[in-house]
């Protein structure tokens, strides 16, 4: 299934730019400017930021005995 994201704000090499962003199968196919056509899922994203999967570097395993407080 295609996917195409307009108008959202995107981190690039060039900086925040707002920019369409297609996929395919889960993978980004192009970015810039897409001309969607009718099959072509579309979601509007303007006024919001698209970026990569965001990570919490701040976890405590807990490990062993204390999970019920803080776990992954």
């Amino acid at each position: 299934m295609s996917l195409a994201i307009t108008g959202a704000r995107v981190f690039t090499g060039q900086g925040l730019r707002d920019v369409d962003v297609m996929l395919d199968a889960g993978q980004v196919q192009q970015v810039g400017v897409i001309n969607p056509s009718g099959d072509l899922e579309t979601i509007d994203g303007r006024g919001l930021v698209l970026g990569p999967g965001f990570v919490d570097l701040h976890v405590h395993f807990r490990e062993p005995g204390q999970t019920w407080k803080e776990d992954i």
